[in-house]
């Protein structure tokens, strides 16, 4: 009976998984950026790549700052960063920085963001980028 009782509680649990919940701000620097636009599709990004990562019960919640300009956001860049991304995530304040934004390159950086929380950020660089980088593909194949 015992079996059975713990069989059907975790049947319920895994049908009533919820995946995570990203909020967000905006602190939109840029004058030329559409904030509207940008919250529109922010949104949809935030309710797509939880679930195509499969990430369940991580919320989190994020500040995306677009950087009025490229001399602005190289200033939250590593010092011995040579190249300048599109954007940059700090983990330790939950800010994904953007030169330019880009939905898709959002999507790319909140699962690092996802994917940091949920497990603490400790993978290797290369296998690192593999998460994100396959969540980005799938989001440009269905939004």
């Amino acid at each position: 009976m015992k079996h059975l009782l713990l069989t059907i509680s975790l049947t319920l649990l895994l049908a009533s998984t919820c995946f995570a919940q990203v909020t967000f701000d905006i602190d939109n620097r840029n004058p030329k950026v559409n904030t509207a636009k940008v919250e529109v599709q922010t949104t949809k990004i935030c309710q797509i790549v939880p679930k195509l990562a499969g990430l369940e019960a991580t919320d989190l919640h994020i500040t995306i700052c677009i950087a009025k300009d490229k001399q602005e956001f190289r200033q939250v860049l590593p010092k011995d960063q040579k190249e300048t991304p599109k954007a940059y995530y700090i983990r330790i304040t939950k800010t994904l920085h953007f030169y330019k934004y880009d939905a898709y390159v959002f999507a790319h950086e909140l699962t690092h963001a996802l994917v940091d929380e949920y497990i603490g950020g400790k993978l290797p660089e290369k296998i690192r980028e593999v998460i994100p980088t396959y969540i980005e593909t799938k989001v440009r194949d269905v939004y």
